[in-house]
């Protein structure tokens, strides 16, 4: 199937040439037949006819006719019977006297035209010039006659070959033709300056015309190259032939305009109709298009049932058709174009939102429905916006029914088709492209390959000659392989795209996308190209919209692949520079035309950062000015602030992809932000997968860092683990199976990078987050063993750049996976390579195994496995071995040792090994890279006193300063005599703390200890009390100690090891100032106070402590309220509790903070819920199991992944905590209070197998 230039265009661009003064038309016999008694002037067949017949008498008719014997049998008449008789033949068969002037000469010559040329004898145009009293009109019928007419300055006819009665010679014979441009060479003259100056027009001459066949000769000797074109209006479509044989002659086919109802031979009609389309004014400017006034009166039509709907639906579109075939062809419609058509489209009702209506369209007429959706499809991408799914959908039906010809069907629909300019196939088959075109891009923008493939299946299949079709079906297919992150394949796309179109703006297109995927310099000649070519055709059309809007966006396109070049280029090259210049003078020259692309970018980016909230409730309650009266607000179609931001979202993403601005080239960034917040945007209308599908294709890792209190929306947060629950898990796995992929190939050196490293790093990242999505454990698996894989590739090894992030993969992979996989990996995570010797500043993320934890319901290892065994003996060969140089080796040992223990791979005869390498000292031995009580994993020999070894160990230590020397300066305040530096020095304390929890301490051990803590706070806390409120991190790092002291000593009188007369000693006196002086900075030592009141059953205190706690926990400040949770676990667990003096007023706020569900303390008070319930449930009343109840309820819902309420106050990201906390809240109600197992307990553990995070997936295990 082919489709034929639109006529439209040329009937255009006469149109502008009348108006811009350019245009002149020559005037053949055939139109002088439209004049009043037309019929009664012979045509060539019958002056043909006539000779022949006088030449031959004695012949028959005349057969074989052809124009090409009319001026033979001239000739031959006037050699014969002279060349008088033949005039007098010629008067004879064209009576002028007996014709007068019709209407269609009137409409002619009302017509605009420079000059109008005639080969005609009769004296029709000069008589019908006599009553166009708008302009003087000039017959030139000799030489003479030229310089006059211009000297009078009136509008000339211009008689090419003679005029009646007496103007001779009437140029007829071959002779006369021969001699035509000698003898009469200035109206050759005339005419060649004529077609040089303007737009021609041939009315009223056939193909095969003698005057035309020769005329056209003389034309195609005379004209150049830059000669403007020539149009011949003809009854219907030449064939192929006859096209190309006009083309060669530089003549345009342009067929009459055919109304409805009119047959095709009725000239009178037609010719009517062309001079109607010419002489319709082009004073509107192509800015004041886009509205349409009468489609308020048609949308209040009746619409009862489903004929009158469908009728609504034609009458509607006929009007939006007619809009469109007045578009003024921008590539991008100006800002104010698009928001009048907007509230033009917007007065319509959803026409075509019923199923009903678009199941009847495909059903009894499919092909109105395609015409329809294809209008629908125009006015869409006119606004920037997408096609909406479901009629997407049920435009798909259509396209696809559609697609084999069926002309019965066709035929029954023609009558409302015309409505729609439909009056052939071809004309048909265009909708049906542009509909099918407009659908592949809907395909790529939503991802949905399967009917992206089959809609480019149905299109190559039914265009294959489509040169400009398949242009565009490759460039879909390129910006989705980069959407999907497969920029490999996408560059391999590029590379053997070969563009055959007349679409200049397709190299543009091109070299933009081949800048994006690393290849600038490639880019930037392919988009010159273009350019070049683009301004080419302007030159040719020098008032083409379509041309100066698309220069003026290929020059803002370009100008991103020259700055991108210049930013990273090693030298200066002059070269650049000016294109970049001669780009900006572009810009501003075609601003000045009114084609401002960087005007039109920062409106749209402007309203992509127009301040919008998120959305709300759709009924919100507000107090008013009077106390306790409210206002009751309901919006049904969402805030309209928040309407237009997704508005302009998808606005701003369909025209980066029309234009081709990308994102990023190299690691240059552009508009990287307006593409991060407009796919945020998005989410609240589309689908996820096309929300990530924008941040995969910008590599902007920016955008999946933790969201700052401080910062947008669309700026961090993306891909939270409450989206990754959001997340359809066939999408999670999809973009995972193509993550991983893709790293694999750029690792295989398949596709050469320009950023290997950055691209494998955002996509390790990507994949982290989402594997964790999937529950298909065998999927999970396979991912598992290819990561593992990746740690044996030599550019893995050679980047420790991405090391963390590869294990970090590794990490989540191993989370996701089941208890029974999750030890099966051990062996073969264990024989990871070492890592190489890097910079201590990347050692430690190699694998990070210490991420690979147990979950309570793990497995243990009880199989004896001989590999791993012999893997076991040769790491504890290496420690018994002489000293092992690399401390970083010797950590990677001890790191591989701690884990396989902790998974049940180390059995007792290779702890004895270990042990005894451990106790080689009668000191204590700490291990590289762990903490220094990590030593008591391996020590289970009870002959030892190992904790009085870790005792003398501690003691031997000291509490490390805050202050340091200059050199090693981090803060110091004004005025301060004292550097700080503030790192974590509290090693001894925490060491302490672990060593007392193992075992109690010695009274004596414990003053020494102390002493220990004076030691330091003899030294420094003057200038500590001096400092602390100038530099905050000091403040933080003293509060973290005095909270260490706080527990230490809280745990002395818990344990009963305080010192002999420790009040009245000057250690205890020292305390007591200690705790003074904490309290100025906000350490209230509540752990000792705690103990010191249950030891002595002081309510007063305890009720003190408890109301000061609650205070804490309540408050907005989250570390008050993560300090006062770590108090009240100290409490849950204290040895000197019952149910007396159990903290009531505690038990309440929390059971009160479940049920109320505040935020943000709700995660902490869950947590210590869990302890109570588990611990101290006796704690609990009936009441508090009912508040508790009805939190977890209602959380249920406020909680949920799916349809989550609008507007509950808690944060989204919030959501997968609480859920983790709430099942196991329930979990340990229904284990121990049974009585207290409601239905709401029982729906946390059923929906927890079913989660689509692993932490609740894996609850039961």
């Amino acid at each position: 199937m082919s489709i034929i230039t639109n006529d439209n265009v040329h009937y255009n661009a006469i149109r502008k040439a009348l108006a811009n003064g350019n245009a002149a038309v020559m005037v053949g016999a055939g139109f002088s037949r439209n004049a009043e008694n037309g019929d009664q002037l012979a045509m060539w067949y019958d002056i043909a006819k006539r000779l022949w017949h006088e030449l031959n008498p004695q012949e028959g008719e005349l057969t074989n006719f052809s124009a090409s014997m009319v001026t033979q049998l001239g000739e031959q008449y006037a050699r014969v019977f002279s060349k008088p008789a033949l005039e007098e033949v010629l008067k004879h068969l064209i009576p002028d006297d007996r014709v007068r002037p019709g209407i269609l000469h009137n409409q002619l010559l009302q017509l605009p035209w420079s000059e109008i040329f005639t080969t005609n004898y009769d004296t029709l145009l000069e008589r019908a010039a006599d009553d166009i009293v708008e302009r003087a009109h000039y017959t030139v019928t000799c030489r003479e006659d030229i310089p006059q007419s211009k000297i009078l300055g009136r509008r000339r006819i211009v008689k090419l070959h003679g005029s009646f009665p007496s103007q001779r010679p009437f140029i007829f014979t071959e002779d006369d033709y021969r001699r035509y441009p000698e003898l009469f060479a200035p109206f050759v003259n005339l005419v060649r300056q004529s077609l040089l100056e303007n737009v021609f027009c041939l009315v009223g001459f056939s193909g095969d015309d003698p005057n035309f066949l020769h005329w056209i000769g003389w034309v195609r000797d005379m004209l150049d190259m830059h000669a403007l074109p020539i149009y011949l209006f003809v009854n219907r479509a030449p064939s192929l032939g006859q096209r190309t044989l006009l083309e060669a002659r530089k003549v345009t086919p342009v067929v009459l305009p055919q109304p409805d109802g009119i047959d095709e031979s009725d000239y009178f009609s037609r010719f009517s109709a062309m001079f109607h389309i010419l002489e319709e004014p082009l004073d509107e400017k192509d800015s004041d298009w886009g509205n349409i006034p009468h489609l308020d009166k048609i949308s209040q039509m009746p619409h009862k049932n489903i004929e009158e709907r469908l009728k609504r639906l034609l009458n509607v579109y006929s009007v939006v058709r007619k809009m469109h075939k007045k578009y003024p062809e921008w590539l991008i419609a100006p800002s104010s174009v698009r928001q009048r058509f907007k509230r033009s489209i917007d007065s319509l009702p959803d026409f075509l939102n019923g199923t009903d209506l678009r199941e009847k369209l495909l059903k009894d007429t499919p092909h109105i429905g395609i015409v329809i959706f294809a209008e629908y499809a125009w006015h869409q991408e006119v606004l920037l916006q997408c096609f909406e799914d479901s009629l997407a959908l049920s435009a798909l039906d259509l396209l696809k029914k559609t697609s084999t010809h069926s002309s019965t069907l066709f035929n029954n629909q023609i009558t409302d088709l015309r409505i729609f300019d439909i009056k052939s196939t071809i004309d048909f088959q265009q909708r049906w492209r542009y509909l099918g075109l407009s659908l592949l891009r809907w395909a790529r923008q939503e991802l949905c390959r399967e009917n992206f493939d089959l809609l480019s299946n149905i299109l190559k299949t039914e265009l294959p000659k489509d040169f400009q079709l398949q242009d565009e079906i490759i460039y879909e297919s390129i910006l989705f392989k980069l959407y999907e992150g497969d920029r490999d394949i996408a560059y391999h796309l590029l590379s053997e795209w070969n563009i055959r179109s007349s679409d200049s703006y397709m190299f543009v297109r091109k070299g933009m996308l081949l800048g994006e995927v690393g290849r600038p310099e490639e880019g930037s000649s392919v988009s010159l190209k273009g350019l070049q070519q683009l301004r080419s055709n302007q030159r040719l059309h020098p008032h083409s919209t379509k041309y100066l809007s698309q220069e003026a966006w290929a020059c803002l396109a370009i100008n991103y692949l020259q700055t991108s070049q210049k930013w990273f280029s090693t030298k200066d090259d002059a070269n650049d520079e000016l294109q970049s210049e001669k780009l900006d003078r572009r810009l501003v020259d075609l601003a000045a035309k009114g084609f401002d692309s960087q005007n039109e970018l920062q409106k749209l980016t402007a309203a992509l950062n127009a301040e919008t909230p998120p959305p709300s409730h759709p009924k919100s309650y507000h107090p008013q000015f009077d106390l306790g009266r409210y206002s009751v607000t309901e919006q049904l179609a969402g805030p309209l602030e928040l309407r237009e931001k997704i508005y302009s979202s998808f606005a701003w993403l369909t025209l980066s992809d029309r234009v081709a601005l990308v994102p990023r080239i190299k690691n240059a960034t552009f508009d990287i932000a307006s593409f991060a917040q407009a796919a945020w945007w998005v989410q609240y209308a589309d689908s996820m997968q096309r929300v990530l599908s924008v941040m995969i294709r910008s590599l902007n890792k920016n955008m999946l860092k933790p969201r700052l209190s401080n910062q947008l929306l669309h700026k961090a947060g993306w891909l939270s683990r409450y989206q990754v629950a959001r997340t359809d898990e066939s999408l999670a796995v999809q973009i995972c199976t193509r993550s991983l992929n893709l790293i694999e190939r750029i690792i295989s050196n398949s596709f050469v990078e320009q950023s290997p490293q950055d691209v494998i790093d955002f996509h390790m990242n990507i994949f982290s987050r989402l594997v964790i999505r999937i529950s298909n454990t065998e999927k999970v698996y396979s991912f598992m063993e290819r990561v593992i894989s990746l740690y044996y590739q030599p550019i893995i090894y050679n980047s420790p750049l991405i090391w963390k992030e590869l294990a970090q993969v590794l990490s989540r992979c191993f989370e996701t996976l089941p208890a029974k996989d999750r030890i099966k990996t051990i062996p073969l995570i264990s024989k990871i390579p070492d890592k190489p010797t890097v910079s201590s500043h990347f050692e430690r993320d190699w694998t990070c195994i210490h991420m690979l934890n147990r979950r309570p319901g793990d497995l243990l290892n009880n199989n004896e496995n001989n590999d791993i065994s012999k893997f076991i003996d040769q790491l504890i060969a290496k420690l018994q071995v002489s000293k092992i140089a690399n401390t970083s080796e010797l950590e990677n040992v001890w790191g591989k040792l701690f884990w396989l223990n902790g998974w049940g791979f180390i059995v007792d005869n290779q702890k004895e090994a270990i042990k005894k390498i451990l106790t080689i000292k009668k000191t204590w031995t700490l291990i590289p890279g762990h903490h220094p009580w990590a030593t008591f994993n391996w020590l289970n020999d009870s002959s030892i006193d190992f904790d009085n070894l870790f005792r003398k160990w501690i003691l031997s230590q000291e509490l490390k300063n805050f202050s340091v020397e200059p050199t090693d300066l981090l803060e110091k305040p004004p005025k301060s005599k004292k550097y700080w530096s503030i790192d974590n020095k509290d090693e001894l304390l925490e060491n302490w703390i672990y060593s007392i929890k193992r075992k109690q301490w010695p009274k004596t051990d414990m003053n020494a200890g102390l002493k220990l803590v004076k030691k330091w706070w003899d030294i420094e806390w003057q200038y500590i009390f001096k400092d602390y409120k100038n530099i905050d991190n000091l403040h933080i790092a003293i509060n973290q100690r005095l909270e260490l002291i706080d527990n230490i000593v809280a745990m002395m009188v818990e344990n009963k090891s305080m010192p002999d007369q420790f009040n009245n000693s000057s250690i205890g006196k020292w305390l007591e100032l200690v705790i003074t002086q904490g309290a100025e900075l906000g350490v209230k030592f509540s752990r000792y106070r705690l103990s010191i009141a249950l030891e002595k059953k002081d309510k007063l205190e305890l009720s003190r402590l408890e109301s000061e706690l609650v205070e804490n926990l309540i408050d907005l400040d989250i570390p008050s309220v993560s300090n006062a949770s770590n108090i009240i676990s100290y409490w849950v667990f204290h040895s000197n509790l019952n149910k007396e003096n159990r903290p009531k007023l505690i038990i309440d706020a929390i059971s009160g903070i479940i049920s109320t569900r505040r935020i943000p303390v709700l995660p902490w008070a869950l947590n210590l819920m869990i302890l109570i319930v588990k611990n101290h449930s006796e704690w609990l009343t009936k009441s508090h199991f009912s508040l508790i109840d009805l939190g977890l309820k209602k959380m249920l819902t406020e909680l949920s992944y799916k349809d989550r309420p609008v507007g509950s106050g808690i944060p989204d990201d919030n959501v997968p905590t609480l859920r983790w906390n709430c099942a196991r809240l329930a979990k340990e109600i229904a284990t121990n209070n049974q009585q207290y197992t409601t239905k709401n307990i029982t729906n946390w553990l059923d929906l927890a197998p079913s989660d689509p995070l692993p932490e609740l997936r894996f609850l039961k295990e």
